[in-house]
């Protein structure tokens, strides 16, 4: 039958793709992942900056992201996608060191920042390398995947990063951060040894085409994509920054509620470390099938709406099961959009100019979380914690309306005789 055929293909492509994309990623996740729990009591208590800062500095890092995306991405357009993505790790590797070792906001800021562009140029890499050979019908099924075992070595590492800094120093997250990058880059290379020379992928669909009317994709300029895809970078793109703000607000969010009622910083990585587990089942689960067979906005819509209800119920908590009742919320429609911004990018992305694409993609979906956490952290030094929480709320169930009204579906769905059925995808020039 064909859905078995279907499935069959989904679990080639999770172990083709195993050692050289879902491992690093298992290991190495987003960059913020592993420190997130402890990096706003980090800035906010060891450094003496205020909670406005804390949101000040994670948007100066993603500014860093949306200034630096267009060009990283044309340069990768020169560079193999392993070989960049094996570099842009071992750059992170020497940002973990240098935030370990700063003393003040003017020593980490230049490290963040080093961090930031080098996990735009693996972010990057990375998603060429699964457009270039992963094939759109299993597209969900492995991103989401991915997702969510990225959900659990997150779990692992923001449990021992809370106990690490309860017993050492809170700076020690940098260690363990730099130690699982480590990790992801050593499978890179492990992999490249056996790797054979020619794409993994023998498709015709998922070969890379490196011509467009006779222009070479590394002939190809900003300006052109922008002409030819404005469209949409207005809708899908303009989406996933917003999403992308409301993660990034919620890892400053929820420490700074938990510390506000007093847990001390193990049980700020413990409950980090429950939502992660919430979110990893569900990515593992449901997630990836769902966004396969039934489409992109149907996982997004309910999704969002679970988060709005997590950060409005995080803006009344005062109790730890209160604390516990929200992230486990914000955690369900979290782990049903795990993979949501990467699948989508992987399905609106051109052939002939991948890396281009993704540039000025990244450039725009980093916008959420350059003005979000700016937003909740004003909010927070102007009028109160629970305000800003409660704004977070509307702006997150408003993100869930342009999703049902502007963005139109990318995804493949599947009839009632389950089969598989390719959109031409309406956001495609």
């Amino acid at each position: 039958m064909e859905v078995d055929a279907d499935h069959a293909n989904a679990w080639a492509a999770r172990r083709k793709f195993c050692l050289p994309i879902i491992m690093p990623s298992l290991l190495q996740g987003k960059s913020t992942a592993v420190v997130s729990p402890m990096l706003p009591i980090f800035i906010h208590v060891d450094l003496g900056a205020s909670a406005g800062t804390v949101g000040a500095v994670s948007s100066l890092y993603s500014l860093t992201q949306v200034l630096s995306s267009p060009i990283i991405g044309v340069m990768l357009a020169k560079v193999h996608y392993r070989l960049s993505a094996s570099i842009a790790l071992g750059v992170v590797i020497c940002s973990c060191i240098c935030c370990y070792a700063s003393g003040n906001l003017i020593e980490l800021i230049p490290a963040r920042s080093l961090g930031a562009l080098a996990i735009i140029a693996w972010d990057l890499s990375r998603k060429v390398w699964m457009s270039v050979e992963l094939p759109k019908e299993v597209r969900g099924r492995v991103i989401s995947t991915m997702a969510g075992l990225n959900k659990f070595a997150t779990l692992v590492a923001v449990g021992v990063s809370g106990f690490l800094a309860e017993l050492f120093s809170t700076r020690s997250i940098f260690l363990v951060q730099g130690g699982l990058t480590g990790a992801a880059l050593l499978s890179i290379l492990v992999h490249s040894l056996f790797a054979p020379a020619e794409p993994l992928s023998t498709t015709r669909a998922s070969r890379p085409q490196t011509q467009q009317n006779g222009q070479s994709s590394n002939d190809v300029g900003l300006r052109s994509v922008l002409v030819a895809h404005w469209k949409t970078f207005a809708t899908a793109g303009v989406f996933c920054a917003s999403l992308n703000g409301c993660r990034i607000v919620w890892q400053i969010a929820l420490p700074l509620v938990a510390h506000h009622v007093g847990l001390d910083k193990s049980n700020v990585g413990l409950l980090a470390a429950f939502c992660f587990a919430i979110e990893g089942l569900v990515n593992l689960t449901f997630t990836g099938r769902i966004i396969d067979r039934f489409g992109r906005k149907v996982v997004g819509l309910p999704a969002l709406l679970l988060m709005a209800g997590g950060f409005a119920l995080l803006s009344q908590a005062g109790s730890v099961h209160s604390l516990a009742v929200s992230g486990a919320l914000y955690a369900l429609g979290n782990g049903f959009s795990g993979g949501l911004v990467q699948t989508i990018a992987q399905d609106v992305t051109p052939s002939h100019a991948k890396s281009q694409f993704l540039g000025v993609w990244k450039m725009i979906t980093t916008q959420g979380g350059l003005w979000m956490p700016a937003i909740f952290g004003a909010i927070c030094d102007s009028v109160s914690l629970s305000v800003a929480g409660l704004t977070l709320a509307f702006l997150t169930a408003l993100t869930a309306l342009g999703l049902a009204v502007a963005v139109p579906e990318t995804a493949p769905v599947r009839s009632s005789n389950e089969q598989l059925l390719v959109l031409n995808g309406p956001l495609r020039p």
